[in-house]
C-alpha cells in the first residue's frame, strides 16, 4: 500500500533531542498543510505505537521527538 505521507528526521541546535517530522504528498507534490495531514492520517496510531513501545512521542500535529537514534530508527523503520 502506498503511503501519503513521507518523514523528514530533523536535527538542529536549537533542539537537543532528535525529531522527525510527516509531510503529506499531494499530487505528486511534498505539500505541508494541517488539512492534507489531518484528514483520514494515521497519527492517532503513531502516537499509540511511540507509547506502547516506549519510543520517542508525539509534540505537535506533526511532530515527534526521541531520545536516540535508535528510537528515530525504529520509527521509520515502523512508519516508512
Amino acid at each position: 500500500m502506498a503511503k501519503d505521507y513521507y518523514l523528514e528526521v530533523v536535527e538542529d541546535e536549537k533542539w537537543k533531542l532528535p525529531r522527525v517530522r510527516v509531510h503529506s504528498i499531494s499530487n505528486e507534490h511534498y505539500v505541508n498543510t494541517f488539512a492534507d495531514l489531518s484528514e483520514g492520517h494515521d497519527f492517532q496510531k503513531m502516537a499509540e505505537w511511540c507509547i506502547e513501545n516506549d519510543c520517542g512521542y508525539r509534540t505537535s500535529y506533526n511532530e515527534f521527538v526521541f531520545r536516540t537514534q535508535e528510537q528515530i530508527t525504529m520509527f521509520i523503520l515502523r512508519w516508512s
